[in-house]
């Protein structure tokens, strides 16, 4: 979780966060074939929500506008499954969310085949 909430963190955090974010989605989202690649990749999403929450709702709603057409390439260019990426004993432990951490549930066709048995398509 994060522990430092400086303004200067927050901000300096989110300039790094989210275009990664973007070129994950952009080049990544299809090509990555690697669980592991996947999971770090994902988790920059996760940091940019845990800054999310301690920013103001109008900075949080912005930020949150310039986010959406790259969460929306994920949702497209990958596939929701039943069991967290991380395994569903960590999803318990760390209390995620199918709803708030929709990427933890999501995978690319690559990953899915090279996990093979690990996930099951969410229909």
């Amino acid at each position: 979780m994060l522990t430092c909430k400086s303004d200067l963190v927050q901000r300096e955090g989110l300039n790094h966060l989210i275009p990664s974010w973007q070129q994950f989605v952009e080049i990544y989202a299809e090509s990555e074939s690697l669980i592991y690649e996947w999971i770090n990749d994902l988790s920059t999403r996760a940091i940019i929500d845990e800054i999310l929450s301690v920013l103001s709702e109008q900075e949080r709603k912005k930020i949150e506008r310039d986010l959406a057409p790259a969460d929306q390439m994920l949702k497209e260019k990958t596939f929701e499954v039943h069991e967290c990426v991380w395994s569903d004993n960590v999803a318990a432990k760390e209390n995620f969310d199918r709803r708030k951490h929709w990427y933890y549930y999501r995978v690319n066709q690559l990953v899915f085949e090279n996990e093979t048995g690990r996930f099951t398509k969410y229909l």
